[in-house]
């Protein structure tokens, strides 16, 4: 029917939905009922559609064909749920319109607006009666402060709202709910003292609580009294003072006026409701203040922990950090305040200055979050430790091919050393690498405060005119021609003398049946940053190696065979044959995350988790060459869980072997096809 409607209505435009719920609302709000026969709103549309142009504009279009349009535009409106139809032999003969509840009592509300006189709605007054099904009851003494910490979840919902001690419940909508209900309440205490006799006897009851402050509590009931806003604006902004005086108010209006129980005056009804209504919004707004201080505070915290070594943090670390008395961030911050604050560093002031803090996006899939003024002096520091590392590792490379009689391009010429160079640090400094950018780095020393550190890095970053930055191989102070010389004079003497080495080579592949196979480069100059990883971190933490000192793999493949078959024999003996590792990390996750909640326990998890991931990432490089056995990743899991992180976690052997199996289950996802 309504595409007979609309074919019918070529030229004009068709009323939206919104047209016929303005009249299904005009008419049961005149009716009060929601109930409503197709015949009387047909009747009522064709005599009232003069007096109701005003009101509704576009009602002319129900001048012609009226019965049809209504008849179709109120199936539209029953296919979006907003209405009920009865329909019998095909036609349309009761409406259920259950939106009229809500407009009734909204209606009610914008009368208070004007004549505060008015009660607080309730069935009776309003003359209804609400299906359970259409409202939510409240407790206002268990549920109200959720009530208001959720408003803004709640759409168009109508809630009873039920007093203690037989006081007379009123309707409230989720749109009231905080500041209109609030302001009403507010206004309803403002009409109750106005009477003379009502604020003096109310003050002569808080002088006895307030015998100290009397100035301070006449001085208040004298605002409230003269300024419309006063008790709205004292109640969201609440002092020490302010908030006391409202608890003591509501408590001392409320015990005085329940005595007369069913003898209330209607103007002390309404006043025993909007005291006890007034209580609890002293309460909820004095716990947001109080979140807002803590908050607050722990910004200032990680303002200060930001600009620390190591300087550079992902999000999971920077929830982690702690207060002097050792409690996490994330107690005091909530996740979403940390990501706040972060936005907000993170953006620009102006379009000709970085922001505070640099949020960088790192080669390897990290993301870490740096103060703009620890830029400069964090890169020197990592070039600082990449030179050493690389040189040595250049150096064991070019040696061990020199004594095989092997000179490789890298180690001959520029352009091939350079480019190898820049592989390195992307592989095994990607931090570096993200961050070694002309912009970034112009414009960190342009801001940076510390003038020496400053000029130190300008003099070892960019050309003499700052107009673009130096060749990695001068930065790291890595030349090859030096490095080459000081490979060669490592070998014995002998070995420079020309004709003796001449010699020697002839012979050997004389009698060599084939060439020996050439060591890679790649896998030397690997084995010599992770050795030296290795080293740092085990004087670090005291650990000491041993059976995998004499691997020495010189065959493509070796490594990798001892790497999956070190993974394979650590999960037969940390997990067994029967169990996945899958398995048992959800078998010991039940026992070592002591909550219940279920989204606050996989946030948990996954914060455990990503720690776990990153101090891996971190000594991973030597597993390469030197695979983990049960006891080094049960060292390593012993000292992961001793950090200052998991102080709250109880239960830390389940922890610990949670720790020991995630780490089986990251090191077995870099063999393809290894299914653990």
């Amino acid at each position: 029917m309504s595409d007979q409607v609309n074919q019918g209505e070529n030229n004009q435009k068709t009323p939206p939905l919104s047209i016929l719920k303005k009249l299904l609302k005009i008419y049961t709000l005149r009716f009060k009922n929601p109930n409503i026969l197709f015949q009387s709103l047909l009747d009522f549309t064709i005599t009232s559609l003069d007096r109701l142009q005003k009101e509704i504009p576009q009602i002319s279009i129900f001048k012609e064909n009226t019965s049809k349009k209504l008849h179709a535009y109120l199936e539209n409106l029953k296919e979006k749920g907003e209405c009920s139809l009865e329909i019998t032999d095909g036609k349309i003969k009761q409406i259920h319109f259950p939106a009229f509840y809500f407009e009734i009592i909204q209606e009610h509300y914008r009368k208070m607006e004007y004549d505060i006189e008015l009660p607080f709605p309730c069935e009776d007054q309003l003359g209804i009666s609400i299906p359970s099904t259409k409202m939510s009851a409240i407790n206002i003494k268990q549920s109200f402060i959720t009530l208001i910490k959720d408003s803004e979840n709640n759409y168009n919902q109508i809630f009873r709202l039920l007093f203690p001690e037989g006081v007379k419940p009123i309707l409230a909508l989720s749109p009231q709910i905080p500041r209109g209900l609030l302001e009403l309440a507010a206004r309803k205490i403002k009409n109750y003292l106005d009477n003379p006799r009502n604020s003096s006897y109310m003050e002569h009851k808080l002088l006895v609580i307030f015998r100290h402050r009397d100035l301070q509590l006449k001085e208040m009931l004298k605002q409230i009294i003269t300024k419309s806003n006063y008790i709205a604006s004292t109640l969201m902004s609440p002092s020490d003072f302010t908030f006391q005086f409202w608890a003591h108010f509501a408590h001392t209006m409320i015990q005085e006026l329940r005595k007369k129980r069913n003898e209330m005056l209607p103007k002390e009804l309404d006043a025993c409701q909007a005291a006890y209504l007034i209580g609890f919004f002293n309460v909820y707004y004095k716990n947001v203040i109080q979140k807002e201080k803590e908050q607050n505070a722990a910004i200032k915290i990680l303002d200060t922990y930001i600009q620390k070594k190591p300087y550079a943090f992902t999000i999971s670390e920077i929830s982690q950090f702690r207060d002097k008395k050792g409690l996490a961030l994330s107690k005091k911050c909530s996740y979403d305040g940390i990501q706040k604050f972060l936005e907000i560093r993170t953006t620009p002031k102006d379009n000709v200055s970085l922001p505070e803090i640099i949020q960088i996006k790192v080669v390897d899939g990290s993301e870490v979050f740096i103060h703009k003024n620890n830029i400069i002096r964090l890169i020197m520091d990592h070039l600082f430790e990449a030179s050493q590392n690389l040189r040595k590792a250049y150096l064991n490379d070019w040696i061990e091919n020199l004594k095989e009689y092997h000179q490789t391009d890298i180690m001959l010429l520029d352009n091939a050393f350079l480019e190898d160079l820049q592989n390195q640090i992307r592989e095994h400094y990607p931090l570096v690498h993200s961050l070694y950018r002309y912009e970034l780095l112009y414009m960190c020393s342009m801001e940076t405060k510390e003038q020496i550190t400053t000029q130190k890095a300008e003099q070892a970053l960019f050309d003499d005119k700052k107009q673009y930055l130096k060749p990695m191989n001068l930065v790291l102070d890595l030349d090859r021609k030096s490095l080459f010389k000081e490979a060669q004079k490592s070998l014995p003497i002998w070995r420079g003398i020309p004709v003796i080495s001449h010699i020697i080579i002839f012979f050997l592949k004389l009698f060599s049946r084939k060439n020996k196979p050439q060591k890679e480069k790649k896998r030397l100059v690997q084995k010599a940053l992770d050795t030296a990883d290795n080293n740092k971190y085990e004087s670090q933490n005291n650990l000491k190696e041993e059976n995998w000192e004499n691997i020495q793999p010189s065959k493509k493949g070796e490594v990798s065979s001892a790497y999956r078959s070190a993974i394979e024999n650590l999960k037969i003996e940390l997990v067994g044959k029967n169990m996945s590792v899958n398995e048992k990390l959800e078998n010991l996750m039940e026992k070592w995350n002591p909550l219940y909640d279920s989204v606050a326990k996989k946030n948990l998890v996954d914060d455990v988790n990503s720690i776990i991931r990153d101090y891996l990432r971190r000594i991973s490089k030597s597993f390469a060459v030197r695979p983990p056995d049960v006891k080094r990743i049960q060292t390593l899991a012993e000292h992961l869980s001793e950090n200052r992180s998991f102080d709250e976690i109880k239960h830390k052997e389940y922890f610990k072997y949670y720790i020991e199996i995630y780490m089986i289950k990251l090191l077995g996802e870099r063999i393809k096809g290894l299914k653990l």
